[in-house]
């Protein structure tokens, strides 16, 4: 879930879930540790006033992305980024384009331009051409009113972890601020078993599995201690290790 390619679909019902979660991504890829939170980048990407980071939307009026508008991308994507290694553009409502613009922006994805990364934002793969689907890293994202399956929680806060994003991992974790304990306790296994496969590569991963095993036991030999307080000291200390 936390890979990144120079075509990305992020797939999910809630439409702020998916926009914020691109806005995140985007943060990850102009910055150059891969969205650290503290530098320049980091901040004009969550002001979203990045000059990297372009937001596609339909011309006022239209029901669609039309192929004018998307062919008006083409220029702008071929322009050299001006503050960061890659250039970004989120193209929310992807699943709307009309057919002409949908095979306009597949030559973007069959010809892509150097240093930028798409960010195809819609409800169901079902909506977009096979052609497209096949040339993009599919991301789902879940609905921000409800926990994601433990699993994919679990491998989300690790793909997080491993790439040093700061802002990532504590958006992830984050979601379970108010999770049951019946939710929490596999999610915290699942990151420890996740942390202790890789402990043998990297003192990170071993200092992670010892910070992720610790509310893991407590929470098994029944000790009170609310999700909010487990998720914010997880979140503080695994981003201590990032830093």
């Amino acid at each position: 879930m936390g890979i990144v390619t120079h075509a990305n679909l992020l797939i999910g019902e809630d439409q702020n879930a998916l926009t914020k979660r691109a806005h995140e991504l985007a943060a990850g890829v102009v910055c150059v540790h891969g969205g650290c939170g503290r530098c320049e980048n980091c901040r004009k990407a969550r002001l979203l006033i990045h000059p990297d980071i372009t937001v596609v939307e339909r011309d006022p009026g239209d029901a669609h992305l039309s192929v004018e508008r998307i062919r008006r991308v083409i220029p702008e994507a071929n322009i050299m980024p001006t503050e960061s290694e890659r250039a970004v553009f989120i193209v929310p409502n992807a699943d709307k384009m009309t057919t002409q613009a949908a095979n306009t922006f597949l030559k973007l994805l069959e010809e892509p331009p150097l240093r930028v990364v798409f960010f195809l934002l819609g409800a169901r793969k079902k909506d977009f051409l096979q052609t497209i689907l096949s040339r993009c890293n599919v991301i789902e994202v879940s609905d921000s009113g409800k926990p994601p399956e433990i699993p994919e929680a679990a491998e989300a806060i690790f793909a997080a972890f491993m790439r040093r994003d700061a802002i990532g991992t504590a958006n992830e974790l984050l979601k379970f601020e108010k999770a049951k304990r019946e939710v929490l306790e596999p999610l915290l296994n699942g990151l420890y078993a996740l942390f202790a496969k890789q402990a043998a590569t990297d003192v990170r991963f071993a200092s992670a599995a010892k910070i992720t095993a610790e509310p893991a036991s407590q929470l098994r030999i029944g000790l009170n201690f609310g999700a909010g307080h487990i998720i914010g000291t997880l979140m503080v200390r695994l981003n201590r290790l990032i830093m």
